[in-house]
């Protein structure tokens, strides 16, 4: 969409910023610099999220060479996507990082070819750039919920640019195909978009203007009829089948939730000791009678405690919003479970000009509601009607299941878009002069300039596979070669393992492992020798502040171990432990290396 352009005084420079000022190209080159500068460097201190992500890999990474082990249940499509690009690049590290990078370039794309359907181009321009700012759109903790995000523009898009049923038949159908293979809460919206499309395409028929129900079975039965089919058939070949399917998706809600229960269970009892992410069953287990529960169960077996689950998320609720939108909170509370700004005046300020502007520019729309209509809403109702479904699948969301900025990504993406339509609405209603054509681009090379990169002031990373990697050094290839069993203070250690060697020699146990050995009775020590661990890699609280490692790091000599350094990689400190001689079946191993040799 374009906006009319005034002329400018002086001829020559006029003709070019009134092109600049509406260029379709000149935007796109902005956003392409924009990201550019807001991701140079991330690969010096991006951190490897050993959490989902980790999980996501090692399912994916192993879906081309073991394809009968796919499964339906968990964001199918994004493994696969994972999984290819693993299958490009065999390192670890780096094709997580090209997969990120693609998934972040292509959801702001995307996001900007949506928007300039419904609102003029230099508007489009101004939400892209604001949306790209916020860290946790282009940063996520963990990449899927942004694939999902680009999951759900697509068929927004197809929405945006179709003009006939059977357009609108195949955007809803990609529509319940994100629902299927990637995220699944969003069948909410889906839902949503049918029974609109039903309802306008109903009053159409009483108008005698509608299609025939031939024309309506064709644009959206036999979409849905495919990508439904195209679901069956991928359940029927994975590992679990269609039953199995089913059920797994219901045991992953249940999971989702009572780790999400866990998280503000440790918001309302802050002296709660423990992890979250390992306590989640005992403390369903307290509350609900089951280690894993669904929200159903919640409700009916402890509403009190869902009570308090919702009170805590709806409290969080503001602040989230605010971290969406603005990256800062207000709240001395964090929403998240990874650190966020808290500056209480400088969030009350934006959130106040916020609401100034969507108050002004919502009035100013619906006096002219009629020109906004005619502009926007009615060539590209399914499109808007889509936005307004994931902003209403987004609140219960927030409110049943956790208040996190990942969690409102393209529920948030219609306040920013309707952000961008009030601005529209007052630029319109103000004097000549901020209807100059320089106007547009000058701004956005302001903020190309101005905005700062997310990772110019990052501190160094502290996440465990590089802390190993570096640890290792130049042995890791020995180590890969003849098999090494390493024991660590580490989250999702498959994805570890794969990324010291993609080949699976090197093996690592986790904290899932290392936390029975520490509360067992014999000595760690013992423990470390009866399994034959080759290196032993502790941080946290969890691990220093045990008794029995304390026994151990205080004198490892006792058990035949030594401490053989400490590196420190951002704000943790890692130690280093390894036996002080050798396995005797390693000696034999390096005695018939050695007559080999000979």
């Amino acid at each position: 969409m374009r906006t009319a352009c005034c002329p400018d005084i002086l001829p020559r420079t006029g003709k070019f910023l009134c092109g600049l000022h509406s260029s379709v190209w000149f935007a796109r080159l902005v956003i392409l610099l924009f990201l550019v500068k807001m991701h140079w460097g991330m690969w010096e201190t991006w951190e490897w999220t050993m959490g989902d992500e980790a999980v996501h890999y090692t399912r994916g990474s192993a879906i081309h060479s073991e394809w009968w082990n796919w499964t339906m249940s968990w964001s199918p499509l994004y493994r696969a996507y994972y999984g290819a690009v693993s299958a490009i690049i065999s390192d670890p590290f780096t094709a997580t990082l090209v997969h990120r990078v693609i998934v972040i370039f292509t959801a702001v794309f995307l996001l900007f070819e949506v928007v300039r359907r419904l609102i003029p181009v230099p508007f489009a321009l101004f939400v892209t750039l604001w949306w790209a700012s916020i860290q946790g759109n282009i940063n996520p903790l963990y990449t899927v919920h942004l694939f999902a995000h680009v999951a759900n523009l697509v068929p927004i898009l197809l929405f945006a640019a179709s003009r006939t049923s059977r357009g609108r038949g195949w955007a809803l159908a990609l529509l319940a195909g994100s629902a299927l293979f990637v995220r699944n809460e969003t069948v909410a919206c889906v839902l949503f978009v049918i029974c609109f499309l039903n309802l306008y395409e109903w009053l159409l028929r009483r108008k005698g203007i509608g299609i025939s129900w031939k024309e309506y079975l064709l644009s959206y039965g036999v979409p849905l009829v495919t990508i439904m089919a195209v679901w069956l058939g991928s359940c029927g070949i994975s590992e679990n089948g269609i039953k199995g399917t089913v059920r797994d998706i219901q045991e992953k809600a249940a999971f989702n939730f009572s780790q999400n229960y866990a998280f503000t269970y440790f918001l309302r009892h802050p002296n709660t000791e423990g992890n979250v992410w390992y306590k989640y069953k005992e403390i369903c287990e307290e509350d609900f009678g089951e280690g894993e529960v669904s929200v159903g169960k919640a409700v009916l077996s402890n509403p009190k405690a869902f009570g308090e689950h919702m009170s805590m998320n709806l409290s969080n609720l503001p602040a989230s919003l605010q971290l969406t939108l603005f990256n800062v909170r207000g709240s001395a509370r964090n929403p998240d479970v990874i650190p966020t700004t808290h500056n209480p005046k400088r969030a009350l300020f934006l959130t106040c000009a916020w609401g100034v502007l969507i108050i002004i520019g919502g009035w100013l729309i619906i006096a002219d509601r009629k020109w906004f209509y005619e502009q926007t809403f009615r060539p590209h109702f399914a499109a808007w009607i889509c936005f307004l479904g994931f902003l209403l699948q987004t609140i219960p969301v927030a409110i049943l299941i956790l208040s996190r900025q990942s969690f409102l990504i393209t529920g948030a993406s219609f306040l920013f878009l309707f952000t961008g339509l009030c601005s529209w609405a007052v630029w319109r209603k103000l004097p000549r002069p901020f209807h100059h054509p320089s106007l547009f681009p000058v701004a956005s090379i302001l903020a190309l300039i101005l905005v700062p990169s997310i990772w110019a002031n990052r501190p160094p990373p502290y996440d465990a596979p590089r802390a190993l990697l570096r640890a290792l050094g130049d042995r890791r290839e020995i180590m890969a070669v003849d098999g090494t069993h390493i024991l660590g203070s580490i989250y999702q250690a498959e994805a570890t393992g794969k990324f010291l060697d993609p080949a699976g020699k090197i093996s690592v146990d986790g904290l899932d492992v290392l936390l029975p050995i520490l509360n067992a009775n014999a000595p760690l020590g013992d423990q470390l020798n009866k399994r034959r661990i080759k290196l032993f890699f502790a941080c946290g609280e969890e691990t220093e502040s045990n008794p029995s490692y304390q026994k151990f790091a205080a004198d490892p000599g006792e058990f035949d171990w030594k401490a053989t350094g400490i590196w420190n990689t951002g704000p943790v400190y890692w130690k280093l432990f390894e036996p002080v001689a050798p396995y005797p079946e390693d000696l034999e191993i390096l005695k018939n290396r050695q007559d080999l040799k000979r």
